[in-house]
């Protein structure tokens, strides 16, 4: 994809922007459309190219666009509380979630919003 990034930006940024204005991928995303990738490797061989989709460009920038978003928001106007794990470098959800998990067996149920990113993204 490097290699053709300037015959494919202007399509590709177009796509984008035409997808996210709408509510539904478009059928040119979820068209099996599969085209061989070279790896790197010192000669063309056929064992050195890899099937990869390339629609999945497109995608992933927008999910690395919702992620980054995502984490910096809360953060950048003072929605968390120092309480809060997840969401921060300094305090990951598996260390909130220990405490938690403790404080349950202890006080009984609680409330809580879990927003699990690691399958959505």
């Amino acid at each position: 994809m490097k290699v053709q990034a300037a015959e494919v930006g202007g399509q590709a940024c177009w796509l984008l922007s035409v997808s996210t204005g709408q509510d539904a991928l478009p059928t040119d995303w979820k068209a099996p459309a599969v085209v061989a990738i070279p790896n790197d490797g010192p000669s063309p061989q056929r064992r050195t190219y890899r099937p990869a989709r390339p629609e999945c460009v497109p995608l992933n920038c927008l999910e690395n666009l919702l992620r980054e978003n995502a984490f910096k928001h809360p953060g950048e106007r003072g929605l968390l509380s120092e309480a809060q794990s997840g969401f921060n470098n300094t305090r990951p959800c598996p260390y909130k979630g220990l405490g938690f998990l403790s404080e349950q067996q202890t006080n009984g149920w609680s409330e809580m919003v879990f927003l699990d990113f690691s399958k959505a993204l």
